[in-house]
């Protein structure tokens, strides 16, 4: 029962891997997403690991009380951890330099006053600053906000990053593109044939 639930959960993550890089080599643009998708897709590669053996030898009656607790305590931790860290949106296929000019088109396109510090842009008439973070050689940026979330503003932005990315000439990082492809389709080359083999 165990093997039956990791394949589901590996042809999941497979599958949304190679939407990702299928999109991004098919559309030739980098693309941007929320956090929130990665952050489920981590979550989901955990569940057949930790949560899914603990629940079944629960049911069986073979749980360790110890055991059952460090599981649960360590899956919770994860999830407070990784939903730190993946707060915001997601840029992958983007280069360095784009992904600067990207986003101060974008603040200027919205006419919004800000100050350019390291890593960060601060923006002072809505008492919030946006995290930057650029893995230049792996194509993979990440923004943040911190401080009065404007819902309102931080749509709006994401909808000029897009606009800005789909109308310009962009330098396509292709590495992250392959990657995610590559391993999107063995992920879901295993769990058919897994499948098969059951």
């Amino acid at each position: 029962m165990n093997i039956q639930y990791s394949i589901l959960f590996m042809f999941i993550v497979g599958f949304f891997l190679l939407y990702i890089g299928l999109r991004i080599i098919i559309g030739r643009k980098p693309i941007i997403m929320n956090s929130k998708w990665l952050f489920a897709m981590i979550i989901i590669m955990y569940i057949p690991l930790l949560i899914i053996p603990t629940v079944i030898d629960f049911l069986n009656s073979e749980v360790v009380y110890f055991k059952t607790s460090l599981v649960f305590v360590l899956f919770i931790v994860l999830v407070v951890y990784m939903g730190r860290i993946l707060n915001g949106y997601q840029l992958i296929g983007i280069n360095g330099d784009t992904f600067q000019e990207c986003l101060s088109h974008s603040l200027d396109n919205l006419n919004i006053e800000y100050e350019e510090k390291l890593n960060k842009i601060i923006i002072p008439s809505k008492d919030l600053t946006i995290l930057c973070s650029m893995q230049s050689w792996v194509g993979q940026a990440q923004i943040q906000f911190k401080g009065d979330k404007d819902k309102k503003f931080t749509k709006s932005l994401i909808k000029e990053i897009k606009r800005y990315i789909r109308t310009n000439e962009i330098i396509l990082m292709k590495m992250p593109a392959f990657f995610f492809t590559i391993v999107g389709v063995v992920a879901t080359i295993m769990s058919v044939y897994y499948v098969l083999k059951i």
